[in-house]
């Protein structure tokens, strides 16, 4: 499955992928702006080498959100290089920080993921798409 299969489910609040550097400036930060560059838990451990990477990069965060296998493997599996201090980020770490979201997004509110990649396809988008099939698991669990 690609990122692009998931399907986006309209919650309560919302969530996006917007560009770190655009909201540099005081005007456009929001508060509650979640950074998720490499370095914080929800960054992605997959060094691009190119564009051509960019896919596989994104393909591969996804399934390592699932949890099922690591960022070693997957970068052996797909040939991607790995940063080695965010491949060190445990599954329930990363998955604790998802549900965070999840929550705010069934609260009402709106989270902006920062990335320095976006508006380009990039790690925040799988990030997006799991929040969104979250909420919309949370929602449906409640009906």
């Amino acid at each position: 499955m690609s990122v692009s299969d998931v399907p986006v489910v309209a919650g309560r609040g919302s969530v996006e992928v917007v560009n770190l550097t655009r909201c540099s400036g005081s005007r456009e930060r929001e508060p509650g702006d979640v950074n998720i560059q490499r370095g914080t838990v929800l960054g992605t451990p997959f060094l691009l080498g190119g564009e051509g990477d960019r896919d596989d990069a994104v393909c591969s965060y996804w399934r390592l959100l699932g949890g099922d296998v690591g960022a070693h493997a997957l970068g052996r599996e797909t040939g991607l290089r790995v940063h080695e201090s965010s491949a060190r980020v445990t599954h329930a770490r990363r998955l604790h920080a998802l549900r965070q979201l999840s929550e705010r997004v069934v609260r009402g509110d709106r989270v902006r993921l920062t990335c320095g990649c976006a508006p380009r396809l990039c790690h925040g988008h799988a990030v997006k798409a799991w929040v969104e099939r979250d909420v919309a698991r949370r929602i449906a669990g409640a009906s």
